[in-house]
């Protein structure tokens, strides 16, 4: 690997989901002295999974992160091929990370890339970009606070100056607007609160608006995406890391589970959560749930998502040599970042929105966009628009609704 090449992380950040599948990351290669060193952002619960090459290949295992978002630590896998052998015996082999021993004294060997290749690999990156972003530029806009601060971008989704944003940006019924250094007020047409966005009218008239043109398609994982802050610049290239899923709704049923024979093992239950009242117990196996055969983990967890509190789920049991049938309530599942409720891990947080869940339906990406950049577009490498940007959620996760969501949303009005 040199450096500078393309690199792609998995990882199951914030635990295993067996809902979702592992979260893509893309980054660069930032230093192949001793360990390798990315910008390819790892999250709390990344760690031990893979880095590859651009070819498929498994170049290195994360091991740690730093503050910074291009502060990822992955050890290479020439070191793991070296120590099979003792792996695969159950010995401990341990490696100092960024230190090499040089007679008897232990030297740290890893240098951080020099300002100016970093600089230099920026505006080459930024040069790629340059034609993209020529294609978008005159289909955002941005979202001006009395103060006149950048508090949110914007899509242009109509010639007339329909233009949509980050709600949660706009207080009150107007907001300037800036296009091209020239600023006016626009008026709220319609809130969405289950997606965070707002509808807003400006007056058109001198502004060559370009309407973007939404993804109609279900994104896939790896896809490579972009998106620009005010004046155009970019945030640098990321990827579709989880597809299409609901953080409003998911029902909450109460229990640890795993994969057994003949359905769903139910290893323990929740202390006065919706299973336990209504009859579950440990050791149960689940065998259909909504008249679903459960033979598999994501058709177990796929039911919870689209339904709330007070919805009923009907499971069929196997306890021992008895089968039961039990209702189940379900209660409200309160999503938790780890990271934001660990106080030591603010600072590797970076720059977050104030919201980062409850949306009807969002794409993720890793794009690290600013907080004040939300309500613009993220892009596909053809300059479609594959989502709104509404949170920049955590470390490596931005939240964009859906193309397909929102021109369903506008063909509505």
């Amino acid at each position: 690997m040199k450096q500078f090449d393309w690199v792609i992380g998995l990882g199951n950040t914030g635990g295993f989901d067996p809902a979702r599948k592992g979260p893509v990351r893309l980054g660069r290669l930032l230093s192949n002295q001793h360990d390798l060193w990315s910008d390819a952002a790892m999250g709390m619960g990344d760690s031990g999974g893979p880095l590859f090459n651009l070819k498929g290949e498994v170049v290195g295992i994360h091991i740690q992160r730093g503050v910074g978002l291009d502060t990822n630590l992955h050890l290479e896998s020439e070191f793991f091929l070296r120590n099979w052998e003792k792996l695969t015996k159950g010995e401990y082999v341990m490696k100092d990370l960024g230190l090499e021993e040089i007679g008897e004294k232990k030297v740290e060997i890893f240098r951080r890339p020099e300002k100016k290749l970093l600089e230099e690999e920026g505006q080459k990156l930024d040069q790629v970009l340059r034609p993209l972003f020529g294609k978008v530029k005159k289909s955002e806009v941005c979202l001006l606070s009395k103060e006149d601060q950048v508090i949110a971008r914007g899509v242009v989704v109509s010639k007339e100056g329909e233009i949509l944003s980050q709600g949660g940006a706009v207080e009150g019924n107007e907001v300037k607007v800036r296009f091209e250094g020239e600023v006016r007020v626009a008026e709220v047409v319609k809130r969405m609160p289950r997606y965070d966005l707002v509808l807003l009218k400006v007056e058109a008239e001198g502004w060559d608006f370009r309407p973007v043109i939404f993804v109609e398609d279900k994104m896939p994982l790896g896809r490579v995406v972009t998106s620009f802050g005010d004046g155009g610049q970019s945030r640098g290239l990321g990827s579709v890391g989880v597809q299409d899923r609901s953080l409003e709704k998911i029902g909450y049923f109460g229990s640890r589970t795993r994969a057994a024979k003949n359905g769903v093992l139910v290893s323990k239950v929740t202390a006065d959560g919706p299973a336990e009242a209504a009859g579950v117990k440990d050791g149960d196996v689940i065998e259909k749930i909504d008249g679903k055969i459960a033979d598999h983990l994501l058709i177990f967890f796929g039911v919870f998502r689209g339904k709330e509190k007070g919805e009923k789920v009907e499971i069929e049991v196997l306890r021992g040599e008895e089968r039961l049938k039990l209702s189940v309530v379900l209660d409200e599942r309160v999503r938790k970042d780890p990271f934001l409720r660990n106080p030591s891990m603010k600072p590797f947080l970076g720059k977050i929105s104030k919201a980062t869940s409850g949306y009807a339906m969002v794409v993720q990406h890793d794009v690290p966009i600013l907080p004040q950049e939300c309500g613009g577009g993220v892009f596909d490498l053809s300059g479609k628009c594959v989502g709104v940007n509404v949170s920049r959620a955590s470390r490596s996760r931005t939240y964009a609704v859906p193309g397909r969501v929102v021109s369903r949303l506008l063909a509505s009005e």
